[in-house]
């Protein structure tokens, strides 16, 4: 309280809070930021795989397709 009987507030004193407020999450975003770019990477490569795989099932099932037309003759 002021002389006068009303509540005020330090500014000053909570500066070095703010600022390592600030810090603290600025660091919390990097690391996230971090984790989304590994992540986006690793589906990256996850669709790739699945779109190599997923074309040689198409494949197999074509020479299968064309072996049992082969043998029915």
């Amino acid at each position: 309280k002021n002389d006068d009987g009303f509540y005020q507030v330090y500014y000053d004193g909570l500066i070095p809070w703010i600022t390592e407020a600030i810090k603290t999450l600025s660091a919390r975003l990097s690391g996230v930021e971090a984790a989304q770019t590994q992540q986006s990477r690793e589906i990256a490569s996850l669709k790739e795989e699945s779109e190599a795989k997923d074309k040689k099932i198409k494949d197999l099932e074509e020479r299968l397709e064309r072996l049992e037309r082969a043998v029915s003759k």
